[in-house]
């Protein structure tokens, strides 16, 4: 898919912010071309004013969120998106941090404490 035909796509999803748009589009290509994902879901969240990914990986989805990485990250909206996103199925989403130099940071942002015998089960599952 041509660069300007996503960033299409993701304005049409709603997104009026080009900025955002043009994370969202470095995201996608990492998950799609170094991640080596296939089925990327693309959502754009009207309430949090944010394009998202969501990812089915083993039996799960994984939700994964553009951020730049000169933007602050703000504690209290990533609390509010952990009350959304996460549940019994997802208990965490994951932030991809973009440069402008196309390095992309992953960090799995969880609402709780995982203990390691859950974090064993989920790699085992994941694997």
């Amino acid at each position: 898919m041509e660069a300007i035909e996503l960033l299409r796509e993701f304005n049409g999803l709603g997104c009026g912010d080009e900025k955002k748009c043009a994370i969202a589009y470095r995201l996608f290509v990492n998950l799609k071309e170094v991640c080596k994902y296939e089925n990327i879901e693309r959502i754009y969240d009207a309430n949090f004013d944010e394009i998202y990914f969501s990812v089915p990986v083993g039996n799960k989805w994984e939700i994964y969120l553009p951020i730049s990485s000169f933007d602050t990250i703000d504690l209290l909206k990533i609390e509010k998106l952990q009350e959304t996103f996460c549940n019994d199925d997802t208990k965490s989403f994951i932030l991809g941090i973009c440069d402008p130099d196309s390095t992309v940071l992953y960090y799995k942002l969880t609402n709780k404490w995982i203990d390691k015998e859950e974090k064993k089960a989920e790699e085992t599952v994941a694997d």
